[in-house]
């Protein structure tokens, strides 16, 4: 099992808002992915760094990860379900995702109406049994975020 912990006040220690690059990969479809834009600015404007949101393509059957953020890959996942078992499989395939160059996953919770005590508490269960090597986990919620690290 993986081991969780809280690295939120990391990234705010080592946040530059703004700072770095914020691009798009070349053949990016812009109007189909208004919330992976979102998501990226808000990323950007919250902890900075190089950040590339990539176009939308498959590798070996697997969907490729939606941004490569200060040379890893990362996945975002809008989640609006409350029920753990989407929740966790929406983790298992953000975890395919950026198995390649793995940096983590965001999960913008802002649609789901869970409160986060018990979003963290579903991550956690699912991260646990999930968790390959480590994986930073940015969970959103409104305008208020943790940032969980798994460990294996």
């Amino acid at each position: 099992m993986a081991q969780i912990t809280d690295v939120t006040e990391e990234y705010k220690n080592n946040a530059n808002p703004e700072e770095g690059i914020l691009a798009f990969e070349d053949g990016y479809e812009h109007s189909s992915h208004m919330d992976e834009i979102e998501t990226a600015r808000w990323l950007y404007k919250t902890f900075g760094g190089n950040l590339i949101l990539l176009k939308e393509s498959q590798r070996q059957g697997v969907k490729t990860a939606d941004y490569l953020w200060n040379d890893r890959l990362w996945e975002r996942k809008g989640i609006s379900s409350s029920k753990y078992g989407t929740i966790d499989l929406r983790i298992r395939k953000a975890y395919g995702q950026i198995m390649e160059k793995r940096g983590g996953i965001v999960l913008d919770f802002s649609a789901c109406r869970l409160r986060m005590e018990k979003i963290i508490s579903y991550i956690t269960k699912s991260l646990k049994e999930r968790a390959h090597g480590q994986t930073d986990v940015i969970i959103k919620h409104g305008s208020s975020y943790i940032v969980l690290r798994a460990k294996k």
